[in-house]
């Protein structure tokens, strides 16, 4: 695979690593933690 068809591979699977990110911190934050507290939110939600 050239290096300029990778690039851009990358590029989309790191963008949507980042989505699945910042959806896993917003559920986290309104449903999780109010639900189970703060450190079983974090548990559940698998953030260290």
């Amino acid at each position: 695979m050239t290096p300029m068809r990778t690039v851009p591979k990358a590029l989309i699977v790191w963008c949507g690593i980042l989505v699945l990110a910042i959806v896993n911190g917003v559920l986290r934050e309104q449903t999780l933690i109010p639900a189970f507290g703060p450190v079983g939110g974090l548990v559940s939600s698998a953030c260290c």
